[in-house]
């Protein structure tokens, strides 16, 4: 992990990597398909804006859970791990490789928030009303950005307005959209889209009222 923390992802070498390791190249290949693989393996499942320990309080609802997930993005120490996170979304731009593992980490991440969403859906804490694919990416944009800001060590605001604020954005999610809101999204969704409007690609369509 010094490695890529000290050079970057493009300019640390896997021999580098190895001998710092008191591995040999072979050895490294042997467990990683490559670079990218070793960069995540230094990363490891904690991808700074992970949410696994909070679903390990079933005891929680859905809808606390999603304000918790928010409220501690304050609380993120500073991470070796974390700036290894940026270094990977940065150069997946031009790997990829790592692009595709970035993806399919950021699909984890969805599919653990959406999963989020729909508990508490059936606890009454998110409408019926509210797009699961709008809350999953904007949860997800709001930790990312998060990580940007602490990485670049931006000040944060007071933790208690912080923690205000969001709790107060989470609950406003119970509430209806108004009528004449919803009347407008159902004139711009084709009978066909309703099918795919738990996926991205169907949140799409909606968004752009694309006819059939």
């Amino acid at each position: 992990m010094e490695v890529f923390w000290e050079r970057g992802y493009e300019r640390a070498g896997v021999q580098e990597i190895a001998r710092r390791a008191g591995l040999t190249t072979g050895a490294i290949y042997g467990n990683f398909r490559g670079k990218a693989d070793l960069l995540f393996g230094a990363i490891g499942a904690r991808a700074h804006f992970e949410i696994d320990q909070l679903f390990r309080s079933p005891s929680e609802r859905g809808g606390e859970i999603l304000a918790d997930l928010g409220v501690h993005l304050l609380d993120r120490e500073c991470d070796p791990k974390a700036g290894l996170l940026v270094e990977a979304f940065v150069a997946a731009r031009r790997d990829p490789d790592l692009a595709e593992l970035v993806r399919g980490m950021i699909d984890e991440q969805a599919d653990g928030i959406g999963a989020l969403v729909d508990r508490a859906r059936l606890e009454g804490d998110v409408s019926g009303t509210v797009d699961r694919d709008a809350v999953v990416r904007f949860s997800l944009v709001l930790a990312l950005g998060s990580l940007l800001f602490n990485e670049l060590g931006i000040q944060a605001p007071a933790a208690d307005q912080w923690s205000a604020l969001i709790r107060r954005f989470v609950d406003s999610l119970a509430v209806d959209a108004p009528a004449d809101v919803r009347s407008t999204e159902a004139n711009d969704v084709e009978p066909g889209d309703l099918a795919g409007s738990e996926t991205s690609g169907g949140t799409a369509a909606r968004q752009e009222g694309t006819p059939r």
